[in-house]
């Protein structure tokens, strides 16, 4: 019986980047990774890898993962708290698991009061994004969110 290693994590989102002049073609696949502790981290497979990943990969599918190049996370939107990026390299290993044991948590709900009090929230982690800002008034600011 051949003996699994790597970090055993759930895809709980996955998304394609396209190319901005030209929409058909993906500039690279963005996943958000959770481990069995509920932390999340954001990884990228660029261009060049999507045709060597993509098959083996789906959303909420779980995997034994390894051999990432790990960095800081300089992204201008962060999609996860983490400080680290992951990206695939040739030598990174993706196998599929099977662990019945394994969480399906993979939303992070907070109570309305939290939201509304902005307790422990980020924009970035709401459904949607920011469509208009407008001021009322000296220190007033409202958003509109397009959900």
């Amino acid at each position: 019986m051949k003996t699994r290693t790597g970090n055993l994590v759930r895809i709980v989102r996955l998304w394609h980047v396209p190319n901005r002049d030209k929409p058909d073609n993906t500039v690279s696949l963005e996943l958000i990774i959770q481990d069995e502790k509920g932390d999340r981290i954001h990884a990228t497979i660029g261009r060049s890898l999507i045709r060597m990943f993509k098959p083996k990969i789906k959303e909420l599918g779980l995997y034994f993962m390894k051999n990432f190049v790990v960095g800081p996370n300089y992204t201008k939107l962060k999609y996860t708290r983490h400080k680290l990026k992951l990206a695939f390299t040739h030598k990174t290993i993706v196998e599929e698991a099977n662990d019945h044991l394994f969480g399906m948590s993979i939303f992070d709900l907070k109570p309305y009061e939290y939201l509304i009090n902005k307790i422990d929230v980020q924009e970035s982690e709401l459904f949607g994004g920011i469509i208009s800002r407008q001021h009322f008034g000296k220190n007033s600011l409202t958003k509109y969110f397009h959900i």
